[in-house]
């Protein structure tokens, strides 16, 4: 058998075994198989999917090494989100990798919540999932939403809120990791020893891209960093975000953007942090530098919830929003997409309710 010979054997051969691979991938659905998302981790190999009804579970979860996708119904319907929970119950850390689970571990809409300890929401140990479409609500700890430590975990489309720590409130990264965070949101989080929306430290950065920092406050600390804290030889990479009302400060410690220019520390409104006439981050972030500084819109963002204009954000905001509710931001609904995620969506609607009622200058 010639070397030509050879590889053919052998290619098919192991597209043999990926066919076969992909035909005993099973579907494991909680509760109808299961009664527990666990049950249904336990019982999956590789390559397996847990498919979770919407409901409320009270649970604290392990995926235990395993490279399988635990899911929601649909991941991309924001009403299945919000309504297929894992409550912690204040027993410990919600989600937990820690077993070496890589990228295809993946865990895709769920509102997380209840979570307590180290890493409230989900620790990632030595582990680097995939984190889709989920949100994390009203967790705490050290890393209240998320706790990621020798992780760099891949985070899509996914929203901290309201979540609690002395640092990090929505997410504490440590020793060595390096998160990558696309379309994120990070709102109403609190953490008063700083970084209330992201911690890095000790050699670790999150690389953020069109992620969004609202209302997060780390007051009541000397740290500072509202929306992010990097200290330690942490540092965080900024591309194509938005920073809006976050307390004291938005950012502490180093920073670039996507070009590797690296920026002053604890900058508050980013206009000319580094002192080279550019206005930093707001105009790294989708060329915002006009409408911030040309158009009257103030730097901490506070009245963007403002849709109608008429100096008080209320119920005719709300609903002109949802007149544009899950459409794209074209021209029509344009105002209408607070966060500047090119959708109208539920991040748009949190951050109207968290400034519902507000005065506008």
């Amino acid at each position: 058998m010639n070397n030509r010979q050879t590889l053919s054997t052998f290619l098919g051969i192991a597209a043999a075994v990926v066919l076969a691979a992909n035909a005993n991938a099973a579907i494991i659905n909680v509760p109808g198989d299961q009664p527990t998302i666990q049950a249904g981790i336990n019982a999956a190999v590789d390559g397996d999917e847990v498919v979770v009804a919407t409901g409320t579970y009270f649970e604290n979860i392990s995926f235990l090494g395993k490279a399988i996708t635990v899911r929601s119904t649909d991941p991309n319907d924001a009403g299945v989100v919000a309504n297929t929970i894992i409550d912690g119950g204040l027993s410990g850390t919600v989600v937990t990798c820690d077993s070496g689970e890589g990228s295809n571990t993946v865990l895709s809409g769920f509102l997380i919540t209840g979570g307590s300890g180290t890493g409230g929401g989900m620790v990632n140990s030595s582990s680097s999932p995939t984190v889709t479409n989920c949100t994390f609500v009203g967790n705490s700890g050290n890393g209240g939403g998320m706790f990621n430590s020798v992780s760099s975990p891949t985070v899509i489309n996914c929203t901290f809120t309201d979540n609690f720590a002395n640092t990090g409130g929505g997410m504490s990264n440590f020793a060595g990791s390096s998160p990558t965070l696309t379309n994120c949101s990070f709102i109403g989080n609190t953490a008063p020893g700083g970084g209330a929306g992201i911690m890095n430290q000790a050699n670790s950065g999150a690389t953020l891209t069109n992620c969004f920092f609202g209302g997060n406050s780390a007051v009541g600390g000397a740290s500072g960093g509202g929306a992010i804290l990097s200290h330690e030889t942490g540092m965080a990479v900024i591309t194509d975000s938005l920073f809006c009302a976050n307390t004291p400060n938005h950012v502490s410690g180093p920073y670039t953007d996507n070009g590797g220019n690296e920026f002053a520390a604890d900058c508050n409104d980013f206009n000319d942090c580094n002192g080279n006439g550019i206005f930093d981050v707001i105009e790294v972030a989708k060329g915002l530098a006009t409408d911030f500084n040309g158009n009257g819109i103030p730097d901490d963002c506070e009245c963007l919830a403002d849709i109608t204009g008429n100096g008080e954000v209320n119920v005719h905001d709300l609903v002109r929003l949802l007149l544009c509710f899950g459409l794209p931001a074209l021209p029509e609904c344009e105002a209408e997409d607070i966060n500047f995620d090119g959708t109208v969506n539920v991040l748009d609607l949190i951050q109207l309710l968290l400034q519902f009622g507000q005065a506008c200058p």
